[in-house]
C-alpha cells in the first residue's frame, strides 16, 4: 500500500494469470480514504525465470514475480523495480542448463499511477563475457531520500570466482538524482557487503532463500540518509540480517 501527497491509496500486488504476460504489476485505487476502490489496473508486466548460482546453477529462490514501490512524499512520483529479462542477449549456462539473465528494472509515473514511463535497465552489473551467469542482479528494492534521491538496492554475483562451493554474492545500493528514466542517470554505486558471501550457505527453501524482499527506508523529510536491510547467508544454512547507514552525496 501507499499513500499518495494527496490522500489517494494505492493498492499494488501482483496478478497471476490475468493478463497474456501471466505476472504483471496490478494496483487498486481509492481516493476516498478505503471506502471504495478502483477496479483492477496492470501497467507493468514481469518477464523473469528467476536467478541461480552462476557456477552450479542451483535456484535462487529470489521471488522473482514480486518488485518494490515507492513514492515520493512531497513530488507524489511513483518508482516501480523488478527483476527481468526482456533486455538481456546473453545466457548464463550453467550444469542445469541455459537460462536468461536476470536485470533490475525501473519505471515511474508522475500522474498518479495513470501512465508509467517505458521500463528501463539500471543495475550496473557489469557485462561479464566469459561468464555471463555473473550478470545476473535480483531482489530490488527502491526508496525515495528526503532530498528526492532515488535509491534502488540489489545483489549480484559480479565477484563471483570459479570456485565450484562457493557462490560469491553480493549487495549493493545504486542513487538518482533526476531524470531517473534515462538509464544513463543511475551513475553512483556503493557496495554494502564488506565481502563476498556464498550463496550456497543460504537455507534451501525452493531455492537458496535470502528473503522475499529487502528493507530500504529513508530517514525523515530533507535528510540525505537511508538504511538497508539485508540478508547475508554467514554460515551453512543460515542467513542473518545487517543494516548500515547510507549518506548519500
Amino acid at each position: 500500500m501507499r499513500v499518495l501527497p494527496n490522500g489517494t491509496l494505492l493498492d499494488f500486488f501482483t496478478g497471476l494469470g490475468v493478463t497474456p504476460a501471466g505476472s504483471s504489476i496490478g494496483y487498486l485505487k481509492s481516493t476516498n480514504k478505503g471506502a471504495s476502490w478502483s477496479a483492477p489496473t496492470f501497467p507493468i508486466d514481469i518477464q523473469s525465470s528467476g536467478a541461480v548460482t552462476p557456477n552450479s546453477g542451483e535456484a535462487v529462490r529470489d521471488a522473482s514475480i514480486l518488485f518494490s514501490v515507492a513514492v515520493d512524499p512531497m513530488s507524489g512520483a511513483l518508482y516501480l523495480v523488478w527483476q527481468d529479462t526482456r533486455f538481456s542477449t546473453a545466457k548464463c549456462s550453467t550444469p542445469n542448463g541455459p537460462f536468461d539473465i536476470e536485470e533490475i528494472l525501473f519505471s515511474q509515473s508522475n500522474d498518479n499511477g495513470a501512465t508509467w514511463s517505458t521500463p528501463v535497465k539500471i543495475n550496473k552489473t557489469p557485462v561479464n563475457a566469459t561468464k555471463p551467469c555473473r550478470q545476473q542482479a535480483f531482489i530490488p528494492a527502491v526508496a525515495v531520500a528526503g532530498n528526492g534521491t532515488v535509491v534502488v538496492t540489489y545483489y549480484d554475483f559480479r565477484y563471483d570466482t570459479d570456485s565450484s562451493d562457493f557462490e560469491g554474492t553480493d549487495y549493493f545500493a545504486l542513487f538518482c538524482n533526476t531524470a531517473c528514466t534515462d538509464p544513463g542517470k543511475w551513475g553512483y554505486e556503493k557496495r554494502l557487503t564488506e565481502a563476498s558471501f556464498n550463496m550456497l550457505d543460504a537455507p534451501n527453501a525452493g531455492g537458496h532463500f535470502l528473503g522475499d524482499y529487502m528493507g530500504l527506508a529513508a530517514t525523515g523529510p530533507r535528510t540525505r540518509t537511508v538504511h538497508p536491510v539485508f540478508g547475508i547467508a554467514t554460515a551453512p544454512n543460515v542467513t542473518a540480517e545487517f543494516t548500515r547507514k547510507i549518506t548519500l552525496p
